[in-house]
Protein backbone atom coordinates (compact mmCIF):
# COMPACT_ATOMS: atom_id res chain seq x y z
CA UNK A 1 0.00 0.00 0.00
CA UNK A 2 1.66 3.72 -0.99
CA UNK A 3 2.70 5.90 1.76
CA UNK A 4 0.74 9.20 0.72
CA UNK A 5 1.80 12.23 3.29
CA UNK A 6 -0.58 14.42 3.00
CA UNK A 7 -0.78 18.13 4.31
CA UNK A 8 -3.65 20.38 5.67
CA UNK A 9 -2.85 23.95 6.00
CA UNK A 10 -5.19 25.32 8.96
CA UNK A 11 -5.78 28.77 9.95
CA UNK A 12 -8.37 29.15 13.08
CA UNK A 13 -11.02 26.85 12.21
CA UNK A 14 -10.42 23.97 14.24
CA UNK A 15 -14.14 22.12 13.71
CA UNK A 16 -13.33 22.11 10.52
CA UNK A 17 -9.85 21.23 10.53
CA UNK A 18 -10.92 18.25 12.71
CA UNK A 19 -14.04 17.42 10.35
CA UNK A 20 -11.22 17.10 7.62
CA UNK A 21 -8.25 15.16 9.24
CA UNK A 22 -11.30 12.64 10.39
CA UNK A 23 -12.31 12.24 6.59
CA UNK A 24 -8.88 11.64 5.18
CA UNK A 25 -7.73 9.02 8.59
CA UNK A 26 -10.57 7.15 7.09
CA UNK A 27 -8.98 6.61 3.67
CA UNK A 28 -9.08 3.32 2.17
CA UNK A 29 -6.63 1.89 -0.12
CA UNK A 30 -3.81 4.23 0.83
CA UNK A 31 -1.57 4.36 4.05
CA UNK A 32 -2.16 8.06 4.79
CA UNK A 33 0.40 10.06 7.01
CA UNK A 34 -1.16 13.35 7.76
CA UNK A 35 0.16 17.00 9.23
CA UNK A 36 -1.78 20.15 9.65
CA UNK A 37 0.49 23.00 9.36
CA UNK A 38 -1.16 25.74 10.94
CA UNK A 39 -0.72 29.41 10.63
CA UNK A 40 -0.27 31.26 13.69
CA UNK A 41 -3.74 30.45 14.70
CA UNK A 42 -5.40 31.06 18.28
CA UNK A 43 -7.10 28.21 18.46
CA UNK A 44 -5.84 24.78 17.69
CA UNK A 45 -7.88 21.59 16.75
CA UNK A 46 -8.26 18.88 18.93
CA UNK A 47 -6.63 15.59 17.49
CA UNK A 48 -5.06 12.55 17.57
CA UNK A 49 -1.82 11.50 18.48
CA UNK A 50 -1.02 9.84 15.22
CA UNK A 51 -1.53 13.59 13.75
CA UNK A 52 1.85 15.64 13.60
CA UNK A 53 0.68 19.42 14.25
CA UNK A 54 3.81 21.70 12.31
CA UNK A 55 3.29 25.26 14.09
CA UNK A 56 4.15 28.48 12.46
CA UNK A 57 3.71 31.44 14.41
CA UNK A 58 2.60 33.98 11.82
CA UNK A 59 -0.03 33.66 9.19
CA UNK A 60 1.83 32.70 5.67
CA UNK A 61 -0.88 32.55 3.80
CA UNK A 62 -1.99 28.98 1.78
CA UNK A 63 1.14 29.72 -0.81
CA UNK A 64 3.76 30.10 2.17
CA UNK A 65 2.24 26.74 4.24
CA UNK A 66 2.16 24.65 0.97
CA UNK A 67 5.68 25.96 0.34
CA UNK A 68 6.66 24.46 3.77
CA UNK A 69 4.81 21.05 2.61
CA UNK A 70 7.17 20.78 -0.16
CA UNK A 71 9.78 21.32 1.75
CA UNK A 72 8.80 18.49 4.32
CA UNK A 73 7.38 16.02 1.07
CA UNK A 74 10.30 16.21 -1.04
CA UNK A 75 12.73 15.19 2.31
CA UNK A 76 10.73 12.24 1.75
CA UNK A 77 11.21 9.30 -0.60
CA UNK A 78 7.18 9.54 -1.97
CA UNK A 79 6.32 9.88 -5.46
CA UNK A 80 3.19 11.71 -4.77
CA UNK A 81 1.81 14.03 -1.61
CA UNK A 82 -1.29 16.00 -1.11
CA UNK A 83 -2.19 19.58 0.12
CA UNK A 84 -5.31 20.26 1.39
CA UNK A 85 -6.88 22.89 2.94
CA UNK A 86 -8.96 23.11 6.72
CA UNK A 87 -12.70 22.78 4.80
CA UNK A 88 -12.09 19.89 2.24
CA UNK A 89 -14.09 16.66 3.01
CA UNK A 90 -13.08 13.72 1.19
CA UNK A 91 -14.96 10.47 0.56
CA UNK A 92 -12.93 7.27 1.82
CA UNK A 93 -11.93 6.43 -1.54
CA UNK A 94 -11.41 9.70 -2.76
CA UNK A 95 -7.30 9.44 -2.30
CA UNK A 96 -7.09 5.92 -4.03
CA UNK A 97 -8.94 7.05 -6.86
CA UNK A 98 -6.53 10.46 -7.26
CA UNK A 99 -3.34 8.21 -6.88
CA UNK A 100 -4.85 6.07 -9.65
CA UNK A 101 -5.50 8.31 -12.21
CA UNK A 102 -1.79 10.01 -11.47
CA UNK A 103 -0.17 6.96 -11.77
CA UNK A 104 -1.76 6.20 -15.65
CA UNK A 105 0.46 8.76 -17.13
CA UNK A 106 3.93 9.90 -15.47
CA UNK A 107 3.15 13.43 -17.58
CA UNK A 108 0.44 14.30 -15.09
CA UNK A 109 2.06 16.77 -12.26
CA UNK A 110 -1.47 17.46 -11.01
CA UNK A 111 -4.80 15.93 -9.75
CA UNK A 112 -7.67 16.99 -8.44
CA UNK A 113 -10.74 15.41 -6.87
CA UNK A 114 -14.45 15.76 -8.19
CA UNK A 115 -15.91 18.88 -6.36
CA UNK A 116 -19.04 18.73 -8.36
CA UNK A 117 -16.87 18.91 -11.40
CA UNK A 118 -14.55 16.05 -12.87
CA UNK A 119 -13.18 17.93 -16.15
CA UNK A 120 -10.40 20.32 -15.44
CA UNK A 121 -11.85 24.23 -15.86
CA UNK A 122 -9.59 27.19 -16.92
CA UNK A 123 -6.44 25.49 -16.86
CA UNK A 124 -6.12 25.12 -13.26
CA UNK A 125 -7.32 22.49 -10.00
CA UNK A 126 -8.50 23.96 -7.01
CA UNK A 127 -5.74 24.00 -4.06
CA UNK A 128 -8.84 22.79 -1.60
CA UNK A 129 -6.66 19.57 -2.34
CA UNK A 130 -4.12 18.57 -5.14
CA UNK A 131 -2.17 15.64 -5.21
CA UNK A 132 1.07 16.51 -6.78
CA UNK A 133 3.86 14.58 -8.27
CA UNK A 134 6.65 15.19 -6.42
CA UNK A 135 9.41 15.01 -9.59
CA UNK A 136 6.54 17.69 -10.77
CA UNK A 137 7.07 19.90 -7.71
CA UNK A 138 11.04 19.24 -8.29
CA UNK A 139 10.70 20.62 -11.42
CA UNK A 140 8.37 23.67 -11.37
CA UNK A 141 9.25 24.82 -7.43
CA UNK A 142 7.39 26.13 -5.31
CA UNK A 143 4.12 28.59 -5.03
CA UNK A 144 4.84 32.27 -5.32
CA UNK A 145 4.09 33.73 -2.10
CA UNK A 146 3.18 37.05 -3.59
CA UNK A 147 -0.61 36.03 -3.81
CA UNK A 148 -0.50 35.10 -0.15
CA UNK A 149 -4.09 33.26 -0.08
CA UNK A 150 -6.15 32.17 -3.13
CA UNK A 151 -5.32 32.37 -6.73
CA UNK A 152 -1.68 31.17 -5.61
CA UNK A 153 -2.97 27.54 -6.88
CA UNK A 154 -3.99 29.07 -10.33
CA UNK A 155 -0.67 30.43 -11.19
CA UNK A 156 0.67 27.22 -9.89
CA UNK A 157 -1.07 25.25 -12.75
CA UNK A 158 -0.10 27.60 -15.53
CA UNK A 159 3.15 27.09 -14.66
CA UNK A 160 3.34 23.57 -13.94
CA UNK A 161 0.96 23.47 -17.41
CA UNK A 162 3.76 25.72 -19.15
CA UNK A 163 6.82 22.95 -18.46
CA UNK A 164 4.64 20.51 -19.85
CA UNK A 165 2.38 18.86 -17.28
CA UNK A 166 -0.50 17.58 -17.25
CA UNK A 167 -3.55 18.20 -14.86
CA UNK A 168 -6.56 15.90 -14.09
CA UNK A 169 -9.66 15.52 -12.04
CA UNK A 170 -10.45 12.21 -10.78
CA UNK A 171 -13.72 11.63 -11.88
CA UNK A 172 -14.77 9.00 -9.00
CA UNK A 173 -12.71 11.00 -6.30
CA UNK A 174 -15.63 12.86 -4.67
CA UNK A 175 -14.94 15.77 -2.32
CA UNK A 176 -16.64 19.03 -0.98
CA UNK A 177 -15.93 22.14 0.99
CA UNK A 178 -17.20 24.62 3.39
CA UNK A 179 -15.79 27.24 1.63
CA UNK A 180 -14.37 30.32 3.32
CA UNK A 181 -14.86 31.55 6.80
CA UNK A 182 -14.72 35.22 5.63
CA UNK A 183 -16.51 35.15 2.51
CA UNK A 184 -16.14 39.47 2.02
CA UNK A 185 -12.34 38.72 2.73
CA UNK A 186 -11.85 36.20 0.39
CA UNK A 187 -13.59 37.92 -2.51
CA UNK A 188 -11.51 41.15 -1.90
CA UNK A 189 -8.40 38.62 -2.15
CA UNK A 190 -9.08 36.98 -4.91
CA UNK A 191 -10.21 40.59 -6.79
CA UNK A 192 -6.83 41.45 -6.15
CA UNK A 193 -5.18 38.17 -6.69
CA UNK A 194 -6.90 37.73 -10.34
CA UNK A 195 -5.59 40.83 -11.58
CA UNK A 196 -2.06 39.89 -10.21
CA UNK A 197 -1.94 36.54 -11.81
CA UNK A 198 -3.27 38.44 -15.35
CA UNK A 199 -0.41 41.23 -14.68
CA UNK A 200 2.14 38.16 -13.98
CA UNK A 201 1.38 36.69 -17.57
CA UNK A 202 1.54 39.94 -19.05
CA UNK A 203 -1.79 39.80 -19.99
CA UNK A 204 -1.82 43.84 -19.56
CA UNK A 205 -5.59 43.97 -21.68
CA UNK A 206 -6.98 41.45 -18.75
CA UNK A 207 -5.45 43.70 -15.75
CA UNK A 208 -7.11 47.14 -17.49
CA UNK A 209 -10.37 45.38 -18.20
CA UNK A 210 -10.41 43.95 -14.56
CA UNK A 211 -9.76 47.26 -13.19
CA UNK A 212 -11.98 48.80 -14.93
CA UNK A 213 -14.88 46.90 -13.81
CA UNK A 214 -13.83 47.69 -10.41
CA UNK A 215 -14.07 51.03 -10.70
CA UNK A 216 -16.90 50.65 -12.17
CA UNK A 217 -18.44 48.64 -9.37
CA UNK A 218 -17.33 51.26 -7.24
CA UNK A 219 -19.70 54.24 -8.84
CA UNK A 220 -22.93 51.51 -9.65
CA UNK A 221 -22.35 49.66 -6.10
CA UNK A 222 -20.71 52.12 -3.69
CA UNK A 223 -21.62 49.77 -0.63
CA UNK A 224 -20.21 46.81 -2.57
CA UNK A 225 -16.20 47.35 -1.39
CA UNK A 226 -15.45 47.17 -4.44
CA UNK A 227 -13.18 50.43 -3.87
CA UNK A 228 -10.92 48.07 -1.48
CA UNK A 229 -10.69 45.24 -4.31
CA UNK A 230 -9.38 48.10 -6.34
CA UNK A 231 -6.85 49.63 -3.65
CA UNK A 232 -5.54 45.68 -2.99
CA UNK A 233 -5.36 45.05 -6.38
CA UNK A 234 -3.11 48.04 -7.14
CA UNK A 235 -0.98 47.09 -4.11
CA UNK A 236 -0.52 43.59 -5.35
CA UNK A 237 0.48 45.13 -8.63
CA UNK A 238 2.88 47.55 -6.79
CA UNK A 239 4.12 44.92 -5.59
CA UNK A 240 4.87 42.55 -8.65
CA UNK A 241 6.74 45.98 -10.09
CA UNK A 242 9.15 46.35 -7.09
CA UNK A 243 9.46 42.68 -7.49
CA UNK A 244 10.51 42.82 -11.20
CA UNK A 245 12.69 46.68 -10.20
CA UNK A 246 14.69 44.27 -7.52
CA UNK A 247 15.23 41.53 -9.46
CA UNK A 248 16.84 43.09 -12.55
CA UNK A 249 18.53 45.19 -10.00
CA UNK A 250 20.33 42.29 -8.38
CA UNK A 251 20.99 40.45 -11.51
CA UNK A 252 22.93 44.23 -12.42
CA UNK A 253 24.99 44.44 -9.15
Amino acid sequence: MMLLPVFVIHWNAPDWCQETVTAFRSSVGVDVSITVIDNGSTRLPSLSNDVVIDRRYANIGYSGAANHAIELATAQSVPFFAVASHDVTVSPDCLEAMIRVASTDPSVGIVGPNFGQDTVVDGWVSGSLMLLRTACVRDVGMFDTIFGSYCEEVDYCHRASARGWQLAIAKEAIATTHGSRHPAQARLLMDANFTLLAAKEGDWRRVFRRIGGMAKRCITDPGGGWQWSLLLSMRQLARLIFRGIFVVRRRAS
